[in-house]
């Protein structure tokens, strides 16, 4: 088969080309999988967007190589943790990742090793304490001074840049705290459309409008974050984290401030999202209605995974 692959670089497309020349099996790609035309970097690239429907498929062991209607190429190590039924790109590779706080006597992440597949709904529960929101920071790119491999959505984080981290932060994940957040002196529109301003793009009124309307609040636009109850402080917040169309969403305790009735609202809000979206949702909770949302539950004790369930 002859494999057009200028969009691969370096050693990904040597090691491709080989595999690809000696053992290969093309598929026609389901009509809902699509590309996201990412730069190829690390080990792998992955994922899909929902707008330009895949020609083919390119399947070569773990890896995939996906054909767009343009005729660019992608190409990704396909996750472990797939359902069944199709590929799935992973979004999340750690491998041995530890993290220790100056001063402390033991570790605060020991040793994760964690695969998370796009698509995915992961609830990660323990006790306050056991690492889950170092662990969400990490992952985000919001923490420093660890050791092991933490890879997103195909860049791996100790590689990159500061400048380069700010950027993945920006374009790749979104954050959703215990804690709002929201700037009591802006709008909720405006609070929404800080992203745009560190992105250095428009004023991103249009799109701030459009994830309040996502989130049920487009009337609470023009209104501050003081008139507004817990509830819908935390969609503001949500709206926020979608602003940039994030393919990771990481929650920390998102209902912990909400009464159960209300807590309850969010997360059929979440849920919804991550089905209408095809969102990746890593969440941290003490919450069982959100534990019972999520498709996979991840058990924490001690800084390390203690059970992983399906």
């Amino acid at each position: 088969m002859n494999a057009d692959l200028n969009g691969f670089h370096g050693s990904i497309a040597f090691d491709l080309m080989h595999r690809i020349h000696r053992n290969v099996a093309t598929t026609k790609a389901p009509r809902h999988k699509d590309i996201a035309h990412e730069a190829i970097t690390s080990r792998s690239c992955w994922a899909w967007d929902r707008r330009a429907p895949a020609r083919h498929w390119v399947v070569v062991g773990t890896w995939c190589v996906v054909g767009g209607s343009d005729g660019t190429r992608e190409a990704g190590l396909l996750s472990t943790s797939a359902r069944p039924g199709g590929y799935t790109f992973r979004v999340i590779r750690i491998e041995g990742l530890t993290k220790r706080y100056p001063e402390s006597e033991r570790d605060v992440l020991a040793g994760i090793d964690l695969e998370v597949a796009e698509g995915d709904f992961v609830s990660l529960v323990g006790r306050s304490g056991c690492g889950k929101t170092t662990l969400l920071n990490v992952i985000g790119g919001l923490d420093e001074g660890w050791t092991g491999e933490v890879e997103v959505a195909g860049q791996r984080l100790d590689e990159l840049t500061d400048r380069e981290l700010a950027r993945f932060r920006r374009r790749t994940v979104g954050f959703v705290f215990q804690a709002y957040h929201l700037l009591e002196h802006l709008s909720c529109a405006e609070n929404v459309a800080l992203a745009s301003r560190f992105g250095g793009g428009d004023d991103g009124r249009h799109r701030s409008h459009e994830v309040l309307d996502l989130v049920g609040l487009a009337s609470a636009a023009e209104r501050r974050p003081t008139r507004l109850s817990g509830g819908e402080r935390q969609r503001v917040a949500l709206a926020r984290a979608l602003f940039n169309r994030p393919r990771l969403l990481l929650l920390d305790e998102p209902t912990g401030n909400l009464d159960t009735a209300t807590g309850t609202e969010i997360i059929e809000l979440l849920a919804g999202l991550h089905a209408d979206l095809g969102l990746t949702v890593l969440a941290a909770t003490h919450d069982d209605a959100i534990e019972a949302a999520g498709g996979r539950r991840i058990r924490m004790a001690g800084g390390a995974l203690s059970k992983v369930e399906r």
